[in-house]
């Protein structure tokens, strides 16, 4: 049996993406799906892999701009609870790919393990965070990692160390994160909360405003400020039509309703062609363009 016959009772044709975005802008899904087991998420990733179906992975939406023509293939949205399970054992925390980092915090919290406190108020879930600067190695985020349980392009489970991921998720791209397993440090529960409230007033006095449509665009370049950056090419306040940097974080943009993902695209470009030609700076992408 095809995609759609065997999957006929989970799969949508022609789903808009826009509404599971943060930017809210963009086209259509050839097809959908919201797997509900681990199972039948397998199942989804052996049959694309057999008939050469495409396959995504759609987690909170936050770092993802969807361009107006669409995406071809499958688009998979892992909102199903069991994806979402997060489990403590002594000083080690496994979570679910869908749960979201505030999710991971509190439970780490609650147990009195310490580690993940500068990451409170950042949107997205734990496995979108693997594949953003959140995972970029020495980040406080992957420094607390001991496994990653993932499915491979196949549809076959696997797992591997922290310091194997990256070889493994180039060998077996493109894998579906299953969960991440992280090793805390037991601490008290009132140093634990002092930590969080500097870093939720911190994180508030800089990000935008929960309420807007934002998205991180760059990577940050080692040993270099990006709002600097920005000051010596002229576009620290840049704005296009609809799309404009944060006045809070410079590596935000923030949309209007009535935006296109084809001016969001537009608007990246113009912003890294004119830091390139003022600062001879390339900027990388953190942002996932489909």
């Amino acid at each position: 049996m095809g995609l759609t016959e065997q999957f006929a009772d989970i799969l949508k044709a022609q789903e808009p993406l826009a509404p599971y975005t943060a930017l809210q802008v963009g086209g259509r899904a050839q097809f959908f799906a919201e797997p509900r087991t681990e199972e039948e998420l397998g199942q989804l990733l052996a049959l694309c892999y057999q008939e050469k179906i495409p396959f995504h992975v759609l987690a909170a939406g936050t770092n993802v701009l969807v361009r107006d023509e669409g995406v071809l293939g499958l688009v998979c949205r892992l909102s199903s609870p069991v994806f979402q399970t997060i489990t403590t054992e002594a000083n080690r925390v496994r979570a679910g790919a869908a749960a979201s980092l505030t999710q991971l915090i509190q439970e780490a919290c609650r147990h009195c393990l310490a580690g993940l406190e500068s990451l409170i108020g950042l949107a997205g879930t734990v496995g979108g965070a693997l594949f953003c600067s959140l995972g970029a190695p020495g980040s406080t985020f992957m420094n607390w990692i001991s496994r990653i349980e993932f499915y491979d392009s196949q549809g076959r489970r696997n797992s591997v160390s922290r310091e194997e991921w990256d070889n493994a998720a180039a060998a077996h791209a493109p894998v579906v994160v299953r969960a991440v397993e992280f090793l805390l440090e037991p601490d008290d529960a009132e140093s634990i909360l002092r930590r969080l409230r500097r870093a939720w007033i911190a994180r508030l006095a800089c990000q935008p405003f929960f309420v807007q449509r934002t998205a991180k665009i760059f990577h940050e370049p080692r040993g270099l400020s990006l709002e600097r950056l920005f000051e010596q090419a002229g576009v620290r306040h840049m704005r296009l039509g609809n799309v404009a940097l944060s006045e809070r974080d410079p590596n935000y943009l923030v949309v209007q309703p009535g935006a296109t993902a084809r001016e969001v695209l537009h608007f990246i470009e113009q912003l890294r062609h004119r830091v390139y030609e003022h600062t001879c700076q390339s900027l990388q992408l953190e942002l996932t363009i489909w």
